[in-house]
């Protein structure tokens, strides 16, 4: 058990950065949540605990998992995802190590006083050259304190600075991805409150937790997320006069006709929303081509405040069909203070966000009438 404890520490260390310095720094973690990207095949959860070079160290972290989402218990071996870990090396440079999360036996781990009767414990292990870092992440179902707005917890200690395990190592950002296999989604429409409780140690070498020190993060995802495109045609008919030279009896002869010109126009609509919220001023990029396999960017156009857009574009091209298509990315969003909204009493909820998101609408192939 003395090993599993010393793993233990070091999950919890390897959550959140080291300090540059002894001295008293900020406490601002985050927690950033993202979840599969409709139709990418997936039921994926990404999971980060972020922070910063000058945060304080953290001592212990609690991961509050939604009500609507639940836990599984694999098979002991079972691969659940992906994990990436972010460190300062003792140089000052920057390195990034890169493993997998499996299901390991919660009997390991029975006698940690980080998580009392922890029902499954899921490993991150990591690595770079030499260098191998495990992480067991301890999972719980919800206290009853938190059973109105949690569903399960994740919860990990953390060594203080200069941990031998780290190897020398003071990491920055955790990120766990967490297949089906570790977590189901909920699929109902509604906001969820993803939250995570952070304490760091006292400042004072040698000190243990600073429990007055706690804050809050979340993060929120909202489902269902969706981008939806049509299309429909416009044709353009303008009168057109058109100087035309002939030759009549031997000789130039200019004349005016009378002419339509016909233009097409793909009318595209859409919005892009989650949980039937609009995505405020979302980019859109809207792709096509005559060919369903060569759709290439066309323009790209902001949502309105409701997440609605509108185009048109041209069609040029004789072909009797064409397809669109439209996309958007967006980068983690910061909520702002006013949706980060204190779940645990005195405790302060110090940050809110949303994942990244990549949505693509389905194609749409429009007949152009030629």
């Amino acid at each position: 058990m003395k090993k599993a404890w010393v793993a233990l520490a070091l999950s919890c260390a390897l959550l959140l950065p080291l300090p540059i310095s002894s001295a008293a720094a900020a406490y601002a973690p985050r927690l950033v949540v993202t979840p599969a990207s409709p139709g990418s095949g997936t039921a994926d959860v990404t999971v980060a605990l972020l922070g910063t070079d000058g945060d304080d160290v953290t001592a212990r972290s609690v991961v509050y998992l939604p009500l609507g989402y639940r836990t599984r218990q694999p098979a002991v071996g079972a691969q659940l995802g992906t994990a990436r870990l972010n460190a300062v090396t003792p140089a000052g440079g920057l390195t990034t190590l890169t493993g997998a999360v499996r299901a390991v036996a919660a009997a390991d781990y029975a006698g940690s006083t980080c998580a009392v009767g922890a029902d499954v414990v899921w490993l991150v292990e990591v690595a770079r050259s030499s260098t191998v870092i495990r992480i067991p992440l301890l999972v719980t179902p919800a206290p009853p304190a938190a059973a109105t707005i949690a569903a399960a917890t994740i919860t990990a200690c953390w060594p203080g600075p200069g941990t031998p395990d780290a190897e020398g190592l003071r990491p920055t950002s955790l990120t766990f991805v967490l297949g089906s296999t570790a977590v189901a989604s909920p699929t109902a429409t509604g906001t969820y409150r993803w939250r995570a409780q952070l304490t760091p140690f006292g400042a004072a070498a040698g000190a243990g937790e600073n429990a007055a020190g706690t804050v809050e993060a979340q993060s929120l995802v909202l489902i269902p997320l969706a981008l939806r495109l049509s299309a429909k045609l416009t044709v353009r008919r303008t009168p057109i006069d058109l100087k035309v030279t002939r030759t009549v009896n031997g000789r130039p002869l200019t004349v005016v006709e009378h002419r339509v010109l016909v233009t097409r126009f793909a009318l595209l609509t859409g919005s892009a929303t989650e949980a039937d919220a609009g995505l405020q001023e979302a980019p859109i990029d809207v792709q096509g081509a005559s060919s369903p396999t060569r759709l290439h960017q066309l323009t790209q156009i902001a949502a309105d405040a409701r997440g609605n857009f509108t185009t048109l574009v041209q069609i040029n091209t004789n072909a009797k069909a064409v397809t669109w298509r439209a996309s958007l990315e967006l980068g983690v969003r910061d909520r702002g203070a006013a949706a980060c909204v204190a779940s645990f009493g005195a405790i302060p909820c110090v940050s809110a966000t949303s994942g990244a998101l990549t949505l693509t609408s389905r194609a749409v192939r429009l007949a152009t009438g030629r």
